[in-house]
């Protein structure tokens, strides 16, 4: 690929990958939000990395809103351990009984910063 052709991602932009959608948060340390998912999921998977433009991204937020209307997820599985927040406002929208399974290591760091106590939360 030469310079011309190449693709530079930026700070803001925003990738749907399988059924989440990333925003690019910071482009020297590599890291994303997961901003929205498909509306029509029934399940999801947050990866610990995602890649973009052919380089490795950390994913390590969920921002507000994320997930809302999602009203056909049954399922979030939290994979990523490197995850520094969660807005509050993360999983407004889930139906009752929506379960988010967390990664053992994780889940009492995790568990804490959810804060939809509609959703069941359980060790992945």
């Amino acid at each position: 690929m030469s310079e011309v052709d190449e693709v530079f991602v930026k700070k803001g932009d925003t990738f749907k990958l399988s059924q989440v959608t990333y925003e690019v948060t910071n482009t020297k340390k590599d890291t994303v939000a997961v901003c929205a998912a498909d509306k029509k999921a029934k399940s999801v998977t947050i990866p610990s990395t995602v890649k973009i433009e052919g380089d490795t991204y950390k994913v390590t937020s969920i921002k507000a809103n994320a997930f809302k209307k999602c009203k056909k997820l049954k399922k979030i599985n939290i994979k990523s351990a490197n995850i520094t927040s969660m807005n509050k406002k993360a999983f407004t929208g889930l139906d009752k009984g929506t379960a988010i399974k967390i990664k053992k290591s994780k889940f009492k760091k995790y568990s804490k910063m959810i804060k939809n106590r509609d959703v069941k939360v359980k060790k992945l």
